[in-house]
């Protein structure tokens, strides 16, 4: 049993691991279109069906179902850093434009993408806000079916009805708060991959035809990324704004964009050097989450001022702000743990 933890974890980390590169690489400004294009075609229904997954229901079942314990622990590991570095972030826009009032205060706490975008913080703390919501709801209907004779099925069922919800609800230009509409849809992802975790776990063990597995879901997501683009109001898809083009082809656009990752991982998983790279990745993306924009941002300026190739100016940034990223890290989790939701005695 705990050979098979050890293995799910571990593909897991890559595939978190993978997420935040994507992440980091969709938000370098010179990034080739295309390429951006497909990336944010599924790269954040990734990380809440890879949720889903790691969700442990033994465990569960031991300490109880969406307990205060753990709605105090996803305010700590999710809502306090968000607000920390929100207002961070806000301060510093305010004292660059010199202008700070209340009205930005207000926006900051609404907490949907808008809302930050508005408040002068950072726009990608909506994912803080949802993943919150959404963790909560997944939590609080596990609880629900926890004896449920067909427990499993009626999740599902109920995944139809929130994915229905984050699809269709209408769109109001500040979003809706700590950004409730996306975690309908967000809530549904997880159930999805809490539905997939055991089938991809018996892949573990499958060498024959591994190799070429992941090619499947690639194959997949490129074809309805390819067909779904057209139908996209913006530049991509966008699952924070709700731009998803036509509903059923960005579904299967995410499902096989995530499988594609998660099989992947599994493949990387095989190679020591690679596991270790991106489970380290993997374990510490809320930091480089929080961190990377502004660095990615900067470096593409100081690109364009020395007129650097933009491959370069692309590949260098990615780097760059992922190191410089944990190293910030790093330095201020010693001083005040808690903006990345540690305690003093995480390592």
């Amino acid at each position: 049993m705990e050979t098979l933890q050890a293995k799910r974890k571990d593909y897991l980390d890559i595939a978190r691991g993978i997420g935040i590169l994507l992440v980091v690489l969709g938000h370098c400004p010179l990034v080739y279109n295309p390429l951006k294009q497909w990336i944010y075609s599924f790269h954040m229904p990734l990380f809440f069906i890879i949720s889903g997954m790691v969700w442990d229901r033994a465990s569960h079942e031991k300490k109880g179902y969406f307990s205060g314990r753990f709605i105090a622990d996803k305010v700590k590991r999710l809502i306090i850093p968000c607000f920390i570095w929100g207002i961070f972030y806000l301060l510093l826009d305010a004292i660059s434009d010199h202008s700070f009032s209340i009205k930005r205060i207000i926006y900051l706490l609404y907490g949907s993408q808008a809302g930050f975008q508005r408040a002068g913080s950072l726009s990608s703390l909506w994912f803080m806000t949802c993943m919150f919501l959404s963790v909560c709801a997944f939590e609080l209907l596990q609880r629900c079916f926890a004896k449920a004779k067909h427990r499993l099925p009626a999740l599902l069922c109920v995944s139809a009805a929130f994915a229905a919800a984050g699809l269709f609800l209408p769109r109001i230009a500040v979003g809706y708060p700590w950004c409730a509409d996306v975690a309908f849809l967000a809530a549904a992802f997880m159930i999805w991959g809490h539905a997939a975790a055991n089938l991809l776990e018996r892949q573990n063990d499958r060498k024959a035809y591994f190799v070429i597995l992941p090619l499947i879901p690639a194959l997949a997501a490129s074809l309805t990324f390819v067909f779904n683009l057209p139908h996209i109001a913006i530049n991509n898809a966008d699952l924070a704004g709700r731009y998803f083009g036509s509903p059923p082809l960005y579904l299967l656009n995410a499902a096989a964009g995530s499988a594609f990752v998660l099989l992947f991982s599994v493949l990387l998983g095989k190679i020591r050097i690679i596991t270790t790279v991106f489970s380290y990745l993997g374990r510490r993306t809320i930091p480089i989450f929080i961190i990377h924009k502004p660095i990615v941002k900067a470096l593409k300026r100081i690109g364009e001022r020395f007129a650097i190739p933009a491959l370069i100016t692309v590949t260098v940034s990615a780097a760059a702000a992922i190191v410089l990223s944990l190293l910030i890290y790093q330095i201020i989790k010693r001083i005040l743990p808690i903006a990345f939701g540690e305690s003093r005695k995480a390592g």
